[in-house]
């Protein structure tokens, strides 16, 4: 007669074996999560840096890009970008600030970045250097600081020269 396997050795032969994959399983995961969150951390840094722009206000702007044809979709392409920026120049009433570049991406300032760039729209409106400029209309601007999405924290805003 041949001998059968015991089944007690074999149940655990199986769940050593079991208990091996279940430890892998679980190191896997813990690697993953390990991973994906050191990789998390690297997604959205600030970056720090210098951007150059025509100083706007924000909420014209945003309005004017937003009145567009629905069913033209050239429209961002064919966009006078350059009419937009004058259009929307800031004012002294102007409360909230977007620096639009010239490549036509643009960023808003933060709540400190706003009270510099609205300071420094009362000194030009005070000097009434605005209307002697070349540059007509636009407020040429470098802005400073730490860019996180589509906002920077300003460190500092001055007129372009």
């Amino acid at each position: 007669m041949f001998a059968l396997p015991n089944p007690s050795a074999a149940n655990a032969s199986l769940c050593a074996s079991t208990h091996i994959l279940v430890n892998v399983r679980q190191s896997l995961k813990q690697a993953f999560v390990r991973v994906f969150f050191v990789a998390g951390l690297g997604c959205a840094p600030a970056f720090a840096g210098t951007w150059s722009g025509y100083l706007v206000d924000a909420s014209c702007y945003k309005i004017r890009q937003q009145d567009t044809n629905p069913a033209n979709a050239d429209d961002y392409v064919n966009r006078d970008r350059g009419l937009l920026v004058e259009l929307c120049r800031p004012t002294k009433k102007s409360k909230h600030f977007t620096v639009v570049e010239e490549n036509g991406l643009n960023f808003n300032l933060n709540s400190s970045g706003d009270m510099q760039a609205a300071q420094l729209i009362d000194q030009l409106v005070q000097k009434k250097a605005a209307k002697k400029k070349k540059t007509g209309s636009y407020f040429p601007v470098v802005v400073q600081g730490k860019k996180a999405g589509d906002t920077v924290e300003v460190s500092s805003i001055s007129l372009e020269r």
